[in-house]
């Protein structure tokens, strides 16, 4: 199942999947996506490429899911996924 998000990501080989390897990348991508917004560039990056992706498409996912959480998440989201919370919440 690919998204507009995803549909940059290419693989490096271009082999046949079958649905549980497709649920298993889709995961994969789910983490590393994660990772990205957690501001944990690299990690997401490993994921990907040793996954398969080529470096050229994972560059281009990662500014665009930077991108996109810019425009999505809020500031104080942001701090939450970081394991901070917004000065405003404390007494």
């Amino acid at each position: 199942m690919k998204t507009l998000e995803t549909d940059i990501l290419e693989l490096n080989d271009n082999i046949d999947q079958s649905e549980l390897s497709s649920q298993a990348i889709n995961r994969y991508i789910e983490i590393s996506t994660h990772y990205i917004n957690m501001e944990k560039i690299q990690k997401a990056r490993k994921i990907l490429i040793s996954i398969g992706f080529t470096k050229k498409s994972v560059e281009k996912y990662i500014i665009r899911t930077i991108q996109d959480a810019e425009i999505h998440i809020s500031e104080d989201f942001k701090l939450l996924m970081k394991g901070k919370v917004s000065k405003r919440y404390l007494n």
